[in-house]
């Protein structure tokens, strides 16, 4: 999980800073959101790739990284991002992230991109240079994994995050 991600999220960026460049594209894999708003500035990739089983957790991701390319303040963010529709929308659905919003602002503390204007500026930046790709699909599935690894052939898996998996999909362990 995002557990005082904070305290090891410098660490990881030393790593990824650190790692052989060479020639092949870098890209980030995110399970579902994957902290992708607090992480995206942090690692130096080409591109990323949000994947997750559910449409609706795809749809989020696309409707956060727009709205942080459209916001131009963190309080102009938080005025669009309409966290509250969300909320009860996916408590219809019998899902309730209010908790995991709160362990992810705790989580990232001062390296949350809503922490700072500084940090959202950066998020921003990132997310208007950077591309992000969605694709449906289940890690537990195998052909999928198979061809998902097929479609990233040629590039660097430099950052992979698969927070809260475990959780939602034991057998993927």
């Amino acid at each position: 999980n995002d557990h005082q991600f904070s305290d090891i999220m410098p660490e990881i960026c030393d790593a990824l800073h650190c790692q052989d460049r060479g020639i092949k594209p870098r890209v980030a894999v995110l399970s579902g959101v994957g902290s992708l708003l607090n992480i995206a500035s942090l690692v130096p990739v080409d591109f990323f790739v949000s994947v997750d089983r559910n449409s609706f957790v795809l749809d989020q991701v696309r409707r956060m990284v727009q709205n942080v390319q459209d916001a131009e303040t963190v309080e102009e963010y938080n005025q669009i991002d309409q966290r509250e529709t969300l909320f009860s929308d996916l408590a219809a659905m019998g899902a309730d992230p209010a908790p995991y919003w709160e362990m992810e602002k705790e989580s990232f503390g001062i390296l949350h991109f809503t922490s700072e204007q500084r940090s959202y500026y950066s998020l921003r930046e990132t997310l208007r240079d950077t591309p992000v790709y969605y694709t449906q699909g289940n890690f537990s599935h195998g052909p999928y994994v198979e061809a998902l690894g097929q479609a990233l052939k040629g590039t660097d898996v430099t950052y992979a995050s698969f927070t809260d998996l475990a959780e939602w999909s034991p057998e993927f362990l």
